[in-house]
């Protein structure tokens, strides 16, 4: 019994602490970078807050290696400031942060962040020079330096943007591309690289640059190459196509003129310009006047099935569903003629029957279309009237 109320006594002494150990305050310091830093109260002893000047100057240069390899550049970390203790340096492509404020770019300097952009965080010194190897040829790149004082607190971010010379890739990579199976919908372009290319990205694409550019634009793509580089890898493996690829294509326009955009990469891993090789579809219809028929089918309080039939002069033809009381039809004609194509109002070239599912109830609608003849010339707009069920 004795041993028993000994023990009790020791819990009840212990209640105070235990109690401590489970307090709920917690500190959360929001940084202007993004980034948010938990405290629990319990684990602060004190802040100290230091209003004394530092000096965490840099001034860092990126130049072109004396070596003139391909690629390859020198980076002077030159004289650093009297409180500087570490530095970081990473090397983002200049349009990966063109966006970016230097709070946002301060995030970079995470492993988590640096991850997610691709890029590597290296430590330097100063008055030390470093070779950088591996850079793309012709590239724009932008050195985000970071440095540290004593007690580990960063500085300001500092910048230093840099152009890689265009070099001479290593041998002499070539690619032949040829064509077959040319119809009115596609064909198959065969590519045949020589032994000096490591590697190569390839896209089919239209001639025509209208979409393509406000596609780039759009996700700040900064050219032609990164883009071919970014979509022209291997699905399967992820990395860039090696030795014969034969590619077929059939979901394209007739008598329109189309693209195999090519970047070859070589044995040091160096990107060559984009070649390009050209191939024409062949042309469909006539030159008579091209329309569509319009049939409208089972349509319900929020459905309606719509089939569209070209005829004989037709080479492609786009079509689309609007509510008759927003309806203007120069509006309609223009849209429907100059907006590039995409995937929501893609160029049909055969008989398609269209399912529309979220109409509203009891509402006029047009189901439209316009067609093209075999010389590109516009016919007249179709359009069909119908109602939903109320």
């Amino acid at each position: 019994m004795k041993k028993q109320i000994l023990l009790i006594l020791g819990l009840v002494a212990l209640l105070p602490s235990l109690t401590f150990a489970q307090s709920k305050e917690r500190m959360l310091i929001y940084s202007k970078s993004g980034e948010v830093f938990p405290y629990r109260a319990e684990h602060i002893d004190s802040i100290k807050f230091l209003t004394n000047d530092v000096d965490l100057s840099l001034n860092p240069t990126v130049t072109p290696h004396e070596s003139g390899e391909t690629g390859k550049m020198k980076l002077k970390i030159g004289k650093v400031g009297s409180d500087v203790r570490n530095i970081k340096v990473i090397l983002p492509e200049t349009f990966m942060i063109a966006q970016m404020d230097d709070m946002q770019c301060l995030r970079l300097f995470t492993p988590e962040m640096a991850a997610r952009m691709g890029v590597q965080i290296f430590s330097v010194e100063g008055e030390k020079e470093y070779d950088l190897s591996g850079m793309q040829q012709g590239y724009a790149y932008t050195a985000l330096f970071l440095p540290y004082d004593e007690y580990g607190c960063p500085g300001n971010v500092k910048r230093v943007e840099f152009n890689v010379p265009k070099g001479k890739l290593a041998g002499d990579p070539k690619i032949e591309v040829t064509f077959s199976d040319i119809t009115e919908t596609g064909y198959t372009a065969t590519l045949r690289p020589n032994a000096d290319v490591a590697g190569y990205f390839f896209l089919n694409d239209l001639t025509d640059a209208t979409s393509r550019n406000q596609m780039m634009q759009m996700m700040h793509i900064p050219d032609l190459k990164h883009y071919i580089v970014l979509y022209g890898k291997d699905f399967q493996t992820g990395k860039p196509h090696e030795g014969d690829e034969a590619s077929k294509m059939n979901d394209f326009k007739p008598g329109t003129s189309y693209s195999v955009f090519v970047v070859l990469m070589d044995k040091m891993g160096q990107y060559s310009d984009v070649q390009e090789f050209k191939v024409m579809t062949k042309k469909k219809g006539t030159s008579e006047t091209a329309k569509v028929k319009i049939e409208v089918q089972e349509v319900s309080k929020t459905t309606a099935t719509v089939l569209y039939t070209p005829d004989e002069n037709t080479s492609s033809y786009r079509e689309i569903v609007i509510e008759k009381s927003t309806y203007n039809e120069e509006e309609m004609i223009k849209f429907l003629t100059e907006t590039p194509e995409t995937l929501s109002l893609p160029f049909r070239t055969e008989a398609y029957t269209s399912g529309w599912n979220e109409l509203k109830p009891g509402t006029a609608y047009y189901a439209i279309a316009i067609a093209q003849n075999a010389d590109g010339k516009w016919g007249p707009l179709t359009k069909v009237e119908f109602s939903t069920k109320q």
